[in-house]
Parts: structure tokens; sequence; C-alpha cells
């Protein structure tokens, strides 16, 4: 809650498309998936076309409507493989996390294991990539 208040604050000073998906993501992890919906219909004059963060409010749109079906786990692929080189470590995580839930919900624990090692090596990247510019 504390989190989306920010957000909104943010969101009223400076309206861009990576406050549209936190503010509607805050809302559906807050099990507001009316609020969350209504967000993201009202946000899509704010969104880049062809941003991650649209991908994102599409993903999150169709996991609020329908959980977990074929076309969220295509929508999170699709982000990896049209965004990859764009992707930050955060977004890049955020999807990797997604996927290997989507694998546990449909029992595939092979999928969801190979994603877990995908985030763990993000992890001890952006580890070793901190200490190292703490060194300096």
């Amino acid at each position: 809650q504390k989190a989306l208040n920010y957000y909104l604050k943010a969101y009223e000073i400076e309206p861009d498309d990576d406050m549209c998906f936190e503010i509607a993501w805050c809302y559906y992890q807050l099990h507001d998936a009316k609020k969350a919906l209504r967000y993201l219909e009202n946000s899509k004059q704010v969104l880049n076309i062809g941003s991650i963060n649209q991908e994102k409010c599409k993903w999150l749109k169709e996991q609020i409507k329908h959980p977990y079906n074929r076309e969220c786990l295509f929508s999170l692929k699709r982000m990896l493989k049209k965004y990859n080189d764009e992707l930050g470590i955060d977004n890049k995580m955020f999807v990797y996390i997604q996927l290997i839930e989507y694998y546990q919900v449909k029992e595939d624990y092979k999928k969801a294991l190979d994603y877990s090692i995908k985030l763990n090596q993000i992890s001890v990247i952006s580890s070793a990539e901190i200490k190292k510019r703490s060194e300096f």
C-alpha cells in the first residue's frame, strides 16, 4: 500500500509508462484487480507504443482476466525475445519470476527450474557488478 501511494504521487507529478505498470501491479498485488484493470485502461494514452512497459501492461491485463493462460506465457516470452537487449536487470528478473510462477502453476517443474537457474545467474551477475562498482 505504501509503494502504491508513492507511485500515485509520482504519477501526478510526471506520468510515464513505467508508473502506469507499477501502479497497476500494486493494485494487482493488493488483490484489487478491478482498480488494476481500470488503471490499465485509463493509462493507454501515456504508454509509449512498442515499449517494454506496454508489453508488461498487456501481460498484466491478460493475467488478471485469464490467469496463467497461453497468451500470458506468449506475452512473457515475447518480452524476452523482443526486448532482450533493452531489458534491464529488474525487468529481466521480473519476467523470469513470472515465467517460474507460470510453469509452477502448470506443474511443469522442469521449465520452472530452467528459469530459476537463469534468474539465479542474473542475481549472481548483478551482485558481482555491484561489488565491482563499489570498489571504485
